[in-house]
């Protein structure tokens, strides 16, 4: 089935995100999907969260060449369908407000309702980069640009799969939050709109709710409004009912609807307020969600409603671990063996490659790569050096996502850090200080290695000899990493 998934907003951006953070894993551990398209629908592309969608998009395609196992081709990614019917709605570019949708004639009838809404605040704020997460707003701005759906580059790709597959083939996620944002503003209006025009396609959604505290709303100053902190309160978990509410009244029989929410799951991101907010980061709710849109895409999914569910608590575990995520079974194994590539690579070969001339004549691990001395064949050492310092950029990004699911998920506790145990955490701690760094002690016990020293690592490793006659920098690198990741995935 061909899948097509829409990020709305930035919690479907960060949905998005990590998707791409787990889509180089995705063939290897049997998570199977045929290479999917992606959309964002976002006002905001200036901020960090779109820029991490996008990253993880390019980081994949300029990493992938290196990595020791198959992967699936990179997917499609659109990121400026918003902007493209706000274009064709002429409001492109532009600071406008609701009034400036509504328009003022005539008058007095108009302000009155618009009265009745909004403060003259909010009627008057800009919806240029977002609705400030008042929902109300944001439905309006979605009802005017949805009106201009087929001239969007979504609307264009799902005709050529209609044509070309039929709808009966094609599977769109709709990826966003419900607390307040553009999610709030467009799930159910895009939903609706996706089936006037394609009515027998597979419509899934993948939602989440709160995941961070929601504080009291705060009684603002007499004679002020408190602005920044619209939907920070309450309300937004019930606009979160509400949503789900609606959802159910307008889903078929063929939908499948994943909705994730736990209020307090997350107590390190401080009120949320507009242009305020600490930078967000990975969380074991977006990680679920992120594996929950391929569970609910297999085969033998069935129609319905699904929430998440951890044992935590129940089976006298105090910590979540892989058991407690989708496809973790599938999962576990290769995530590791990637990090411990990842350990290698980064404590390892990097450092032996930028040694200086005098120690690689010594190197007894660039001895197995080199026909000649090392020391002899410094030009190709050198663009290996080169290659690998940016591919480590790249790859580092992925090494932070699961690093800050285990730091920054705290189930509303205060000391929190280690209820999520993927990985060793002092091994984690210790692997990103050294990526920081960008040095390493090959006297060290390798991190995420149980204790193992380099010395005793080189000692198993067998490579073939035809590699020392490799004189390409990137094919002579991705041999010895195949080496790495041969000894203890014991492929065949």
């Amino acid at each position: 089935m061909n899948t097509v998934f829409i990020c709305l907003g930035g919690t479907g951006t960060q949905l998005g995100c990590a998707i791409g953070n787990l889509y180089p894993l995705l063939q290897l551990s049997g998570i199977k999907e045929k290479p999917f398209s992606m959309f964002i629908m976002d006002k905001d592309t200036n901020s960090g969260i779109f820029k991490a969608c996008t990253g993880a998009f390019q980081r994949y395609q300029d990493s992938r060449d290196l990595l020791p196992f198959d992967t699936l081709p990179p997917y499609e990614l659109k990121h400026d369908v918003y902007q493209e019917m706000q274009k064709s709605a002429k409001l492109y570019n532009k600071n406008y407000t609701v009034m400036d949708l509504i328009g003022n004639e005539p008058a007095d009838p108009v302000k009155e309702l618009a009265a009745m809404c909004w403060t003259d605040v909010k009627r008057n704020e800009s919806l240029y980069d977002g609705n400030n997460r008042d929902p109300s707003r944001g439905s309006l701005d979605a009802s005017v640009c949805l009106e201009h759906f087929e001239q969007s580059s979504l609307f264009i790709k799902l005709q050529s799969l209609k044509e070309k597959v039929g709808e009966n083939d094609i599977r769109v996620v709709i990826l966003g939050g419900v607390t307040g944002g553009m999610g709030s503003s467009l799930i159910v209006p895009l939903a609706k709109k996706i089936r006037t025009s394609f009515s027998k396609l597979r419509i899934d959604m993948v939602l989440l709710g709160t995941y961070f505290e929601i504080p009291q709303r705060k009684t603002p100053p007499p004679g002020t409004v408190d602005v920044d902190n619209i939907g920070t309160s309450l309300d937004s978990f019930y606009r979160a009912a509400d949503q789900i509410e609606e959802l159910i009244e307008v889903a078929d029989n063929n939908w499948r609807v994943y909705y994730t929410a736990m209020p307090g799951f997350d107590n390190t991101a401080g009120e949320f307020a507009k242009n305020k907010a600490l930078p967000r980061k990975a969380h074991l709710l977006e990680l679920t969600a992120a594996l929950a849109a391929f569970v609910i895409g297999e085969e033998n999914s069935k129609p319905g409603f699904y929430q998440t569910s951890l044992s935590f608590g129940d089976d006298d575990r105090n910590f979540i671990d892989w058991t407690d995520i989708p496809q973790g079974n599938k999962l576990k194994k290769n995530t590791e063996n990637f990090l411990k590539l990842v350990s290698v690579v980064v404590c390892m070969i990097y450092p032996a490659l930028c040694a200086d001339t005098k120690n690689i004549r010594g190197d007894n691990y660039l001895k197995k790569y080199f026909k000649k001395n090392p020391a002899d064949e410094m030009e190709i050492i050198g663009n290996m050096r080169d290659i690998l310092k940016v591919w480590l950029q790249n790859i580092k990004s992925y090494f932070e996502f699961w690093n800050e699911i285990q730091n920054c998920t705290r189930l509303g506790f205060k000391d929190g850090k280690k209820l999520v145990n993927l990985f060793n955490h002092d091994d984690m701690d210790k692997l990103s200080r050294i990526l920081g760094s960008e040095q390493a002690d090959t006297n060290e016990k390798l991190p995420l290695y149980g204790g193992k020293r380099w010395l005793n690592f080189i000692d198993d490793l067998n490579p073939d000899k035809e590699l020392k006659n490799v004189f390409d920098a990137r094919a002579k690198l991705k041999g010895m990493f195949k080496d790495i990741w041969n000894i203890y995935y014991k492929e065949g």
